[in-house]
Parts: structure tokens; sequence; C-alpha cells
């Protein structure tokens, strides 16, 4: 523990413009982003992996590779995310993963479509120590919902969040805590309300609702994404004026960028990112072969923190990330 709070008062909490261009960070980030799997499950047309689009080589992290990021980790980390651009439940060690990392005292999320979360699974989860769970669920019929999860089932879904209610109850815990997703889109904004219904009666923990976007923030045109923009301009993050895709919110600050100081994520077969956005643009090594603390504070890694810090707008995968106005296109419902 005491590692912890010394990697975290020892590590910059926004970029190094705010802190003399330190690209150097003495403390190691205080969440990870972890992929189990870059494979899915479901067909999101607007998801890289969904639409087949990534661009990078799939697979699954292997149990050993983990323990191995984990065990070198650990000390220094608060929390890891165990997913990204997959469904984690396809790795069949997953549980293994998630019991192993709570085992050395980190806080693990997770996040996923719960297709394949059925009662073997759910108990599985309850027994891992998992503390969050978050389960997309966007559409409250099977004829909206699956206009985005291709293939999927809202009742299977649905199945998953019970299952988990009911292994965690059995255990006599509250974790892990349900985290009900709904992305609004042109054919379920009109559902808004019906989802807060269906959440609650899930007894889930937290609903969030989430305005459709691009993962590189901007895209270059709106026809792949057009179809599925909500109608109301409320829940519209893009606008076009004279022919140009702009924003239909307000930024603040478009260098800003807290993400390769603290949020970094290291995909299946070990690359390092900088942040949960990127998936094929800034890998500066392996961590299992490199090890992630000699990459953390690298030439390459310490030079793309520069240059962000320098120009974050220059750079064409994180000149108009979502992060600069992620705040404004999310919001949490208590249930």
């Amino acid at each position: 523990m005491l590692k912890r709070v010394l990697s975290k008062l020892r590590r910059p909490n926004h970029t190094g413009k705010r802190f003399g261009n330190a690209c150097l960070v003495p403390g190691l980030p205080e969440q990870l982003f972890i992929e189990p799997t870059n494979l899915c499950d479901l067909k999101c047309p607007l998801c890289p992996t969904g639409s087949g689009k990534m661009g990078r080589d799939k697979g699954m992290m292997s149990f050993e590779n983990f323990k191995k990021l984990i065990d070198e980790i650990a000390e220094y980390i608060y929390n890891i995310t165990l997913s990204s651009f997959g469904e984690p439940f396809l790795n069949k060690e997953i549980i293994k993963m998630i019991t192993y990392a709570k085992g050395k005292g980190v806080a693990v999320s997770i996040l996923s479509n719960a297709q394949l979360i059925d009662r073997s699974c759910a108990d599985g989860i309850a027994g891992s120590g998992l503390d969050r769970i978050y389960i997309s669920l966007d559409g409250t019929t099977q004829e909206s919902y699956e206009k985005y999860k291709v293939g999927g089932s809202l009742q299977k879904a649905i199945d998953a969040v019970n299952f988990i209610q009911k292994a965690r109850a059995d255990k006599g815990s509250v974790k892990p805590l349900i985290i009900v997703q709904f992305i609004i889109m042109n054919h379920n904004e009109a559902e808004i309300e019906e989802i807060k219904i269906l959440a609650g009666r899930l007894k889930g923990d937290q609903l969030i609702f989430k305005m459709l976007f691009d993962l590189h923030g901007m895209p270059e045109n709106l026809k792949e994404m057009e179809n599925f923009f909500p109608s109301d301009p409320v829940y519209r993050i893009y606008k076009v004026e004279d022919g140009r895709v702009k924003l239909n919110i307000e930024m603040a600050d478009m260098n800003f960028c807290p993400m390769a100081w603290n949020y970094p994520m290291v995909s299946w077969d070990g690359s390092l990112y900088p942040c949960c956005f990127d998936y094929k643009s800034f890998a500066v090594g392996n961590v299992f072969k490199f090890g992630f603390r000699k990459l953390w504070n690298g030439k390459k890694f310490m030079a793309l923190r520069r240059n962000i810090a320098r120009s974050k707008i220059s750079l064409e995968a994180c000149s108009k990330c979502p992060i600069n106005f992620y705040d404004k296109m999310t919001w949490n419902v208590p249930l």
C-alpha cells in the first residue's frame, strides 16, 4: 500500500504542459487497462473490432503473461480494467485472471456485452472478488438492441445481470457492483426512460448514459455514423456546418491529456499503448519482453509524452481525442 501511495504522489495529475514538460513520470499509473483479447462475439458496426477495421493481429492473453505483468506492477497500481477492444469473457482464463489480481490487492473492473455469462460464469465472477462489471444494454427491446449489438441477444444480457445478482446474494456479497451502460442512438433514444425502469428492475447499482462518439474523437465524415445519430441535438456530439464535421459541444482545452501520464493500455500480446482510446497508433514496446516499468519511462514513451505536451493537436491520432470532451458525453444515474 505504501508503494502505491508514494507512486501516486510522484505522478502528475494532468499533462506535462502543466508540469514543466514532465515527460518522465516517477510514479507508475493509477490505473491500467489490460486487454484479455481483441476478439469479440458481436459485430457492433462502429467498433474497430466488430467492424473488422482494427488492423492488428488478434489473439488471447495467456494467464502466464498476465501473471507476469501483475507481479511486476501490483505493488504500485490501484486499479486495472480487464477490457479494451474485445469481449473479455471469450478468454477462458478471465476468472483466473481476476482472482489473481484481487489476491494481489488490486481493484478490478470489467466491461462486457454479457452474452457469455451463464450461471456458472456468474458464480465464478461473484467468487473472484471482481469489484465492478459494466454491462452494455443499448436497447430495451430485442429489435432496438440488435441494431447496434449485431448478433446479440437482449435476453442473454438481462439473464446475465440476474445470474450475477443471485450469485453475489448467495455469497452474501455486494460485489461486483453492476453498472448498466446505455449508448444513446437514433433507434433507442425514445427508450431513455424505459432503460431507467429496466435497470432499476434488474437492481443494477448504477446506470451510465453515453453519447455516440468516434474513438478518434472526430470522424472524417459522418457517413458511417449518421444512421445511428440521435435526432435530438441534445444527445449529439457532432454537427455538420459548411460541409465540415464539427463538435456540437464546447472544449476548454484542445491540448489537454491525462491519459499518457495516468491510463495506459496493454494489449493481449503485450504491446504498451499510451491510453485506452489508442488501438494501433503508438505502441511503445512489449511489456512481456522488456517489462512495464522499463517501457513506462523509456525513450519512446517519454518522446510521445513530450510531443503530446508540446502540441497534442499536431498528432493525427490525438488531435481530436474524445478525452477532450468525455465529461460532457457521459453521465451517471443512481438506481
